[in-house]
Order: C-alpha cells, then sequence, then structure tokens
C-alpha cells in the first residue's frame, strides 16, 4: 500500500500557509462583477472542484465547493519527505466525492498513484503507475506501469492487470496524459504522435487525434481533448464524428484555456484560461467553470481562482443529490 506524506488537511487557504510557515502569494480580490457571477452558482451547482496551484513556491493541491467557495489547500506535500516532484499531480475526484487521486513520487522516478481525502487526513501512496483515472463506481483506480493498463483496488491494494497488450506509450513519465473507457476497450494516449485511440482488443491504434490532454465522458461514448489553446474538440466513438466544442472560454482576457474536464452528467465543463499564455508552469492560468448544452458552452463562463501563479488541471465532481456544498462554506479563493 505504501508510505503516507505530510499533513493534509482542507482548512482555509490563508490558515495553511501559517501553519506551513510560507506566506502564500498575494491573491487578487474578485471584482464585483466577478463575485456576482460566482453567486449566480448558488443552489445551481453543487459539487467540488480540485486543482493544482503553485502559488506557495511548490504544486500543492487545492479544493473547493463547486460554487467557488470554501476555497482551501488540501495538501502539505513539499517539505513532508522533501519531495521535489515536478510532474503534473492531475487531480481528479472519485465517483462518489470522497477520494482525491493524483500522480506523485520522489524527484525523476516513475510517477506513483496517491490518495487523500477531501475531507482532509494524510496523502498516501497506492501503488505504482501512472494515474489514468477511476472506474465508474469508484472501486478501482486504473492506472499504466510500464506498457500495460492495471486496475488497483484502493481499499486493498490488490491489483490485476486489465490486459496484457501492450499499449503505444510508456507510464514512466509524469508529464504522459491518458484515460482508460469505462467499458476497458479504448485508452485515449498523449503519444509522440499526439492524441492516439488505442483498442486493447484490437491491439492497435484505432484513431489518431491532434493536441493532448485526452479524456473520455463518463459514459465513454466521447473522447475530448485541446487540440489546440482554446480549442477543444470532441470525438463521437460510434459514430466517428468529431466537432469542436464552440462558444465563447474564459472572460477576458483569460481566453486562452487548457485542462477541460466535463463533470459526469454533461452539464458542465471546467478548465483552465490565461491572457493568451501558454507554459503550463509559469503562466497565470486561472480556474473556470461553464455551463453545456449538448456539448455546447452555453452562457457565460465564471471564475473561480483568483492568483497571478499557475492554477491548473481542474477537475470537477458534480453532487448526483444536488444537497448542499460537500465543504464547509467560506470565502472565495483571493476573498479571504
Amino acid at each position: 500500500m505504501g508510505r503516507a506524506n505530510g499533513f493534509s488537511g482542507c482548512q482555509a487557504i490563508g490558515l495553511v500557509a501559517l501553519l506551513a510557515g510560507t506566506a502564500l502569494a498575494e491573491g487578487v480580490t474578485p471584482s464585483p462583477s466577478e463575485l456576482e457571477a460566482l453567486a449566480s452558482l448558488k443552489g445551481r451547482l453543487a459539487g467540488l472542484v480540485v486543482w493544482e496551484s503553485n502559488r506557495t513556491g511548490s504544486w500543492e493541491l487545492y479544493a473547493m465547493n463547486a460554487d467557488g467557495t470554501g476555497a482551501c489547500q488540501l495538501t502539505q506535500l513539499a517539505g513532508a519527505e522533501g519531495s521535489t516532484y515536478k510532474a503534473y499531480l492531475r487531480p481528479q475526484i472519485s465517483p462518489d466525492g470522497s477520494t482525491v487521486l493524483f500522480a506523485y513520487g520522489p524527484r525523476d522516478s516513475a510517477p506513483e498513484c496517491w490518495l487523500v481525502p477531501i475531507e482532509g487526513g494524510r496523502a498516501r501512496r497506492l501503488c505504482a503507475g501512472l494515474p489514468l483515472n477511476w472506474s465508474p463506481d469508484g472501486k478501482l483506480v486504473y492506472l499504466l506501469r510500464g506498457f500495460v493498463v492495471w486496475g488497483c483496488d484502493p481499499a486493498t491494494g490488490q491489483e490485476q492487470a486489465v490486459s496484457e497488450v501492450k499499449t503505444p506509450v510508456e507510464g514512466k513519465s509524469g508529464g504522459t496524459v491518458g484515460a482508460i473507457s469505462p467499458s476497458l476497450e479504448l485508452v485515449a494516449l498523449r503519444t509522440l504522435r499526439a492524441v492516439e485511440v488505442f483498442s486493447l482488443a484490437e491491439g492497435k491504434t484505432v484513431k489518431g487525434l491532434g493536441g493532448c490532454e485526452p479524456r473520455f465522458s463518463a459514459d465513454g461514448r466521447v473522447v475530448y481533448w485541446v487540440h489546440d489553446g482554446s480549442d477543444f474538440r470532441a470525438w463521437e466513438v460510434e459514430t466517428g464524428v468529431e466537432s469542436q466544442l464552440p462558444g465563447p472560454l474564459g472572460v477576458e482576457p483569460y481566453t486562452y484555456a487548457y485542462f477541460p474536464t466535463v463533470s459526469a452528467d454533461g452539464r458542465w465543463i471546467v478548465y483552465a484560461a490565461s491572457p493568451g499564455q501558454h507554459d503550463h508552469e509559469t503562466s497565470d492560468y486561472e480556474v473556470f467553470v461553464q455551463e453545456l448544452a449538448d456539448w455546447k458552452p452555453s452562457g457565460s463562463a465564471v471564475r473561480l481562482t483568483f492568483d497571478g501563479h499557475t492554477d491548473r488541471w481542474p477537475n470537477l465532481w458534480v453532487d448526483p443529490s444536488g444537497v448542499g456544498n460537500p465543504l464547509p462554506d467560506g470565502p472565495y479563493d483571493g476573498a479571504g
């Protein structure tokens, strides 16, 4: 099962910085129009958003309610074991909203699967391998170890290969991004040739797509990815139809969008956008959420984060019950 790492607790951002003995970068106070947009989410969107940010000088995980309230720092990875892990953490919330899966590990080593409870606690290592995604029921974590896809039970640590078929890319790099479909038939991976959809049953690539950051919709019917900045694409597995997600993304000047995640119910998309900057380590990416209607952005985007550093890889979990906020109510990011 592996080792635990550092104190983790979803506490008010300023308090965590005080406990850590390091000052947070000065945030940006939301404007009146941004506060009005945030207020519009109340009662319409119940759930969680997690993301990673380097606002403390190292990459940590942060969480908030999906309506933007209760923003807090979730992990304290830096300093716990002297880790200097630099690759994507790429957090993903479990289907029941209780646990966050993320990539982590020693510097210059292959990524590992780590877990942290959304309500706080200690982050712990689950197993070796690059995290792909959760199973739809949350009973397994899928990962890429070597060239083979595995499933690991987060409760027991028991592992089993999903298929012995080798994928086109090895899971030793933290920069590799991919996902496996709910049916376990297809794997979408960012390879040296861009995004490839690989059939485990046929042992071959069945579709080549440009760009990066592929994911499957919750029902497995759609692969979506970033074709280019602010150009999100979707490919329907059954029909082979490829389309662009039209409509404005972000809010001026934050309109260069990356890192999309579509909610399981298909009604919301969360992503990060910068003011025309691309670099994923230094750009001022901020997190936005926006409604979808038939896989098209609907209405205006709502800005959720307010900080001059890099906020990336947001992941959205929508509470199916729609009852209240999972985290304690608190200030918006930048308004604490």
